[in-house]
């Protein structure tokens, strides 16, 4: 694997860790297990090109007699490919535990058995051993300044990207002439006046447990499912106390603006159009 494609593997599987954080819910554990992982990845995604054999353990204490029996690079391409996974693992570990201890313990138990199952593999695969007439390997040498230096900026921008999209995200709501619209980050709704039944001003609401959503520190959107309404659709500042649920043919619709007058003045508008 060359540069670009090691390169590629760092920046597809950190796009599914931001997308998993947003569309699963931030929590502070879990960003700090982002905070953590990351930097991981994009090592293992460099020890996929063979190079930085000095930063895998068992290899930098090796003797040249041990080390002359080995494929250095072969196995350095395995152990990142085991880095990225177990760095996946360590994530979802960490997220599980948000949603259902048993799911906590069996990915646990994953890790557990990769990792024993790695270890053998690693060290008795013929792969790994070196043959007669395989070429010269290379100098062994540590990660690079110039790795180090990439691996570090890298880290540092997709932090930056994560918690970027956890602080932004809006409400857009309008009360139309025969339709209520709004939309957010995984929400795109728009009920006819007639198909609504009941609205209803909340304050104080509780979201409850996101079934698919964006769970931010501006706005929390998408599914999500509590005690009052069972599985329903939500689009809602954080720092806003009251919210408007709208019950429709279609299911409940929760939403509010950016303050609780703003909100209050929706919820006046609505009512005004759905009265006979």
């Amino acid at each position: 694997m060359d540069g670009r494609e090691a390169a590629s593997v760092a920046l597809l599987t950190s796009a599914v860790l931001i997308a998993a954080e947003l569309l699963l819910g931030y929590t502070t554990p879990s960003l700090i297990a982002i905070a953590a992982v990351l930097p991981l990845i994009l090592i293992g995604s460099y020890l996929l090109t063979g190079k930085g054999s000095m930063a895998v353990s068992g290899l930098n204490t090796a003797s040249p007699e041990n080390l002359a029996k080995m494929n250095v690079k072969a196995v350095t391409k395995a152990v990142g490919a085991i880095v990225i996974v177990l760095s996946l693992m360590i994530y979802l570990l960490v997220k599980a535990s948000q949603f259902d201890k048993m799911y906590f313990w069996i990915i646990f138990a994953g890790i557990f058995a990769f990792t024993i199952a790695a270890l053998i593999y690693v060290n008795t695969a013929e792969r790994f051993k070196r043959r007669p007439g395989d070429p010269e390997q290379e100098e062994f040498k540590p990660l690079s300044r110039k790795a180090i230096l990439v691996i570090a900026v890298s880290t540092i921008a997709l932090l930056s990207v994560t918690v970027l999209l956890t602080f932004s995200g809006s409400v857009n709501v309008s009360v139309g002439d025969t339709h209520l619209s709004v939309d957010s980050f995984m929400v795109n709704e728009s009920i006819a006046y007639s198909d609504i039944s009941e609205v209803e001003i909340i304050d104080g609401f509780q979201a409850g447990q996101r079934i698919m959503g964006f769970g931010g520190f501006s706005i929390q959107s998408g599914e999500f499912s509590n005690d009052i309404f069972g599985d329903y659709t939500l689009a809602k500042y954080t720092h806003v106390g009251k919210v408007v649920a709208v019950h429709h043919s279609g299911g409940v619709l929760v939403f509010n603006q950016d303050s609780d007058a703003s909100t209050l003045a929706v919820y006046d508008l609505l009512t005004a159009k759905i009265s006979p």
